[in-house]
């Protein structure tokens, strides 16, 4: 099984809590049980809509329809 490298980025103006989240697979494999890490917060699929994540995301659920997510902040814990 090969390993997954995912890339992730936080964005937040002025040094504040995030309001945005990026991830981008570098390859994918058939085991995507890996976990994402995210920072406090309700997190919302900014690309595709309808989709929530809270502490963490499977990197299969975030890359379910297309091979990046934008994650935006929805609601603060």
């Amino acid at each position: 099984m090969a390993a997954v490298d995912n890339r992730q980025r936080s964005y937040s103006p002025s040094g504040g809590a995030p309001r945005s989240a990026q991830a981008t697979p570098r390859r994918t494999t058939t085991g995507q049980k890996t976990l994402l890490t995210l920072p406090p917060g309700q997190w919302t699929d900014a690309l595709t809509g309808g989709r929530e994540f809270t502490g963490h995301a499977r990197v299969a659920d975030l890359f379910q329809r297309l091979p990046v997510a934008l994650l935006e902040r929805t609601a603060q814990d």
